[in-house]
C-alpha cells in the first residue's frame, strides 16, 4: 500500500512538471457545465524532502537500503509530520535489523494504518516479544480482518502456548480465508490436541474433500487414530487402507493396517498385508513371525509351521517361535516335537509360565498324571511372582484331584485361596470337589456361597450351589437353583445331568429323563448320562 502511494505521487509530480502538452482546443468545452468535486486544499511540499524521499524510493528499489535509510532520514528531518516518510524510514531500520529504532519510528506514526502496524507487530516478533507483537496484529486486524498472515502467525504462537482455543479461533479464519486441505488440517489438529473429537473429525473429512490424493494422507491416518481411540476399530482400519492406497510401500502405514487386521480377527487380510510387508523388507523377521501366527489363527497349520521351523532354522531364538512351533505340533499330535519346543522355553526362559503350563499339557495328553504333577512342582520353583505361582499351584491341585489324591489337592486349593481371597475359581473348584464327594458339605456349601459373593451371575458357580444343595438333600430348592444355573449356561450338559438327578431323587422320573436327554444330546459319549437313559 505504501509503495502504490509513493507510485501515485510521483505520477503526479511528472504531471505537474510535464504541464497538459499541446495547444488545441476543443469546441464546445468551455460551454459544457460540469459538476466537478470539491478539490483538496493544496499541500505544499519541500522541494528538497521531497527529492530525498525519491532519491530514498529509488535506492530502495534497488536494493541499496543504507542510501534508502539515509535519504528517507533527510527527508523525514524536512518533513517531520509526514506518515508515509516515517513509514519509509522506519521499514528501513527494520530490514537493517534495528528493531527498536524501527518500532519507536512506527510508534510515532499517528493514526497508524495496517502496514503500520504490521511492521511494528513483525519486529516485535522478530525480537520475540510476543505479547506486543499479537497486540499490533490484533490492531491491525480490526482494520482488515481478512489477512491471512497473522491467522497464520497467531495459530502457530497459541499452539505452541497449548492456548488451544485461540489456535482454533485462529486457524478457523485461515480455513475461512484459504480454504485449502492444509487449512482444514491444521485446524483439526489443534480441536484433536483440545479433545474436540467430532470437530476435528469434521475438519478431517472436510480437508478430504478438498483434497483426497497422496497430498493428504495425514488426514486418513488421523481419522484413523481417531476412529481407534473411541473404540471404532472397523473405521479406522478402513481409514488405513484409504493411506494404503495412496502410500503402498509405505512400511509405518502397512504395519499399523496389518495391526488392525490381526486385532480385528480379519486373518486372510492380515495375512496378504504381511506378504506386501515382506516384500518391502524382507529382512524383517517379525513380520514372518507375525504371518506365522495369523496362519495358525487361521488353522492353516503347514503354512504356520514352515515360517516358525525356518526363523528357528536361522538361528532365532525368539521365544514366540518356540512357543507357536509347540502349539502347531500339538494341534498335529506330533507330542514328541511339542515337548521338545516347550522343553525349550522352561530351560531357556525358565520364568516363563506359559512354557510351564503347556508342558504339562503335552504330558497330561501322551503319558500320566504323575509326569504333569512333576512339571508343575519344577515350573512353580521359577515363578517370578506369587500370581504366576498361584496359577500352577492351582493346576496341580487340579491335577491331584484328578488323581484322587484329595487331601492334597484341598491343602493346595486352600492356600491358593488364602494368598487370593478373590479367587472365586478356587472357591468354587474345591467347594464342588467336596460336594461331589460328599464330602465337608457345611464347608463346600461356605466356599460355594464365597464363590457366588465374588461372582452371583457365574451359571457354573450357581450349578456347584444346586449341587451341594443335592448332597445336602435340599432337592426342591436344589431343583430351583440348579434352572437358575440353565439361564446362565444352557449349553452345559453337566447342568441339566444335575437337573435330572434331582427331579430323580423327587420320585418325577419323567423329567428326570427329558433332562438327561437333553444332556446325552449335548454331549452323547458320556458313560454317566447313557447309564442313567438306559438303567
Amino acid at each position: 500500500m505504501k509503495t502504490a502511494f509513493k507510485i501515485w505521487i510521483i505520477i503526479c509530480l511528472v504531471t505537474i512538471v510535464s504541464g497538459c502538452g499541446g495547444g488545441t482546443k476543443i469546441l464546445g468545452i468551455n460551454e459544457r457545465e460540469i459538476n466537478r468535486p470539491k478539490l483538496p486544499s493544496q499541500v505544499r511540499i519541500d522541494p528538497h524532502a521531497w527529492n530525498f524521499f525519491i532519491n530514498g524510493t529509488i535506492f530502495e528499489s534497488m536494493g541499496e537500503i543504507y542510501m534508502a535509510k539515509d535519504q528517507y532520514a533527510r527527508a523525514l528531518d524536512s518533513v517531520p509530520t509526514s506518515n508515509v516518510v516515517r513509514y519509509s524510514y522506519a521499514s528501513m531500520l527494520s530490514k537493517l535489523k534495528e528493531y527498536r529504532k524501527s518500532i519507536n519510528e512506527a510508534e510515532l506514526i499517528y493514526p497508524k494504518n495496517i502496514d503500520d502496524w504490521l511492521l511494528i507487530g513483525n519486529n516485535y516478533r522478530t525480537l520475540a516479544i510476543y505479547d506486543s507483537s499479537l497486540m499490533a496484529y490484533h490492531n491491525a486486524l480490526e482494520i482488515d480482518s481478512n489477512i491471512v498472515s497473522i491467522y497464520y502467525f497467531m495459530g502457530a504462537y497459541y499452539q505452541q502456548a497449548n492456548n488451544l482455543d485461540s489456535a482454533i479461533w485462529a486457524y478457523r479464519h485461515v480455513a475461512r480465508l484459504v480454504p485449502d486441505y492444509n487449512s482444514f488440517q491444521q485446524l483439526a489438529n489443534c480441536q484433536l490436541k483440545a479433545g474436540r473429537i467430532e470437530d476435528a473429525k469434521k475438519s478431517f473429512y472436510q480437508s478430504l474433500t478438498l483434497d483426497s490424493t497422496v497430498n493428504n494422507v495425514r488426514s486418513y491416518l488421523a481419522l484413523s487414530a481417531i476412529y481407534e481411540e473411541i473404540g471404532d476399530k472397523v473405521m479406522a482400519a478402513e481409514m488405513t487402507e484409504s493411506a494404503v492406497r495412496l502410500e503402498p510401500d509405505d512400511l509405518m502405514i502397512q504395519n499399523r493396517l496389518l495391526r488392525f487386521y490381526e486385532e480385528n480377527g480379519q486373518l486372510e487380510k492380515g495375512i496378504e498385508t504381511s506378504r506386501k510387508i515382506i516384500a518391502l523388507d524382507p529382512e524383517d523377521k517379525s513380520i514372518r513371525r507375525r504371518m506365522g501366527i495369523l496362519y495358525y489363527r487361521a488353522d492353516s497349520l503347514k503354512q504356520a509351521d514352515s515360517l516358525f521351523a525356518a526363523l528357528i532354522d536361522s538361528g532365532e531364538n525368539n521365544l514366540v517361535n518356540y512357543y507357536y512351533a509347540g502349539q502347531i505340533a500339538f494341534a498335529q499330535k506330533n507330542y514328541e516335537s511339542s515337548k521338545k519346543h516347550f522343553g525349550w522355553l522352561t530351560t531357556e526362559a525358565d520364568t516363563v509360565l506359559d512354557g510351564w503350563m503347556n508342558l504339562a499339557r503335552v504330558y497330561f495328553v501322551q503319558d500320566s498324571l504323575d509326569k504333569v504333577i512333576d512339571v508343575y512342582e519344577a515350573g512353580i520353583n521359577h515363578m517370578p511372582t506369587l500370581e504366576d505361582s498361584m496359577i500352577i499351584l492351582y493346576s496341580m491341585a487340579a491335577a491331584n484331584e484328578s488323581r484322587d489324591s484329595v487331601d492334597l489337592s484341598v491343602s493346595q486349593f486352600e492356600i491358593v485361596i488364602k494368598n487370593q481371597p478373590g479367587n472365586g475359581l478356587a472357591y468354587n473348584y474345591l467347594g464342588y470337589m467336596l460336594a461331589d464327594r460328599g464330602m465337608r458339605l457345611d464347608y463346600s456349601q461356605q466356599l460355594i456361597l464365597k464363590a457366588l459373593e465374588l461372582e452371583p451371575e457365574n451359571g457354573a458357580f450357581i450349578d456347584s450351589y444346586g449341587w451341594v444343595l443335592y448332597r445336602m438333600g435340599d432337592y426342591k430348592k436344589s431343583i430351583k437353583v440348579l434352572l437358575e444355573a440353565l439361564k446362565y449356561n444352557s449349553g452345559d450338559p453337566v447342568i441339566f445331568e444335575h437337573v435330572g438327578d434331582a427331579y430323580e431323587a423327587l420320585g418325577n422320573y419323567n423329567k428326570a429323563r427329558e433332562f438327561w436327554g437333553k444332556a446325552f444330546e449335548m454331549n452323547p459319549n458320556s458313560d454317566s448320562i447313557k447309564g442313567k437313559l438306559y438303567q
